[in-house]
């Protein structure tokens, strides 16, 4: 917005009441123009922005608006009526919140019976509506679209199915169908719909034979020998690892055991001492000739040694 210099911009003016203002802004500048129209009269005067910030113009009042004439039947003291309660299966035409007195409406049902739909008339009488009870017709029950499972299909799809109609759902994965009816209210009625799981193909022996329970049998036979295989291989390996530990065992208790040419009496608790090898009694320890020699004990299988001092 720009501003001449040395003027002051205008702010909104004041309105009189019953008039209206077209753009009006918050503020003006100096020479705007804005147009005044009284609401009732219609008659316009304008008012313009001064250099000091005012308004100059006339000072005009506009009158107030004309009261509505209240119609007659309301002067004569006649209640209005509000839209009326129909039954759910029934719909008006024109309809609106209030209706003046002795205005008349047409109420019509939805069913239609013998070719023609049956309507009733009702009129406005000081506030209360009069005329015939509506009484119109139930509908016609019909059956949604049955429900069922993906592997499925039907052989006739509708949106709505009549009273009585039969339907066939058939499994795509096997050769199995089932038959429902549409009920008389409304519901399905028929055996429960079970369609077998399809199995993913068996190598190329059981490709594009799903649903057949050959190929199955056959696999859980195979698997059940194979397992019958590794459980007698695993039974197996451990009778010959026990064989094996029993054959050591034996060899090394007579490799190890006592000899009676080795002991002596067996009141004595070592047997006799072998010969000092030659040059084996030359092993010092210490200040001391020793000698290590092996000797059995009569009670016991293992080989140990003991070590000696030489005889002098």
């Amino acid at each position: 917005m720009e501003f001449n210099a040395g003027s002051i911009p205008c702010s909104t003016p004041y309105v009189p009441p019953h008039s209206t203002v077209e753009n009006l802004r918050l503020n003006y500048n100096f020479t705007d123009k804005v147009n005044v129209t009284c609401d009732a009269s219609g008659s316009t005067f304008t008012l313009q922005c001064h250099n000091k910030g005012l308004w100059s113009g006339p000072v005009v009042s506009c009158p107030p608006p004309a009261l509505l004439e209240p119609s007659a039947t309301v002067a004569a003291g006649k209640a209005q009526c509000s839209a009326p309660a129909v039954p759910l299966d029934s719909n008006i035409q024109n309809l609106r919140l209030s209706y003046k007195h002795r205005d008349i409406i047409n109420v019509t049902c939805n069913e239609v019976t013998n070719g023609v739909p049956e309507w009733f008339e009702l009129s406005c009488v000081n506030g209360i509506w009069n005329g015939q009870n509506i009484v119109c017709p139930d509908p016609v029950k019909e059956c949604n679209q049955p429900i069922l499972p993906a592997d499925s299909s039907v052989n006739t799809i509708r949106a709505r199915y009549k009273i009585g109609t039969n339907v066939n759902i058939t499994c795509k994965s096997a050769s199995v169908s089932f038959v429902w009816i549409c009920d008389k209210d409304g519901l399905w009625r028929g055996s429960v719909v079970w369609c077998p799981v399809p199995q993913p193909p068996n190598g190329g022996a059981a490709a594009g034979r799903f649903g057949n329970k050959e190929p199955q049998e056959k696999q859980n036979g195979r698997n059940v020998f194979i397992t019958g295989l590794l459980v007698a291989a695993v039974i197996m390996f451990i009778l010959v690892l026990m064989s094996m530990v029993a054959f050591s065992i034996s060899v090394k208790g007579r490799s190890f055991g006592p000899s009676k040419h080795s002991l002596q009496d067996e009141r004595t608790d070592r047997g006799p001492l072998p010969e000092v090898p030659a040059g084996y009694a030359d092993y010092l320890v210490g200040d001391k000739s020793l000698y290590t020699a092996p000797y059995l004990k009569p009670d016991e299988i293992h080989h140990s040694y003991e070590t000696y001092e030489k005889p002098i």
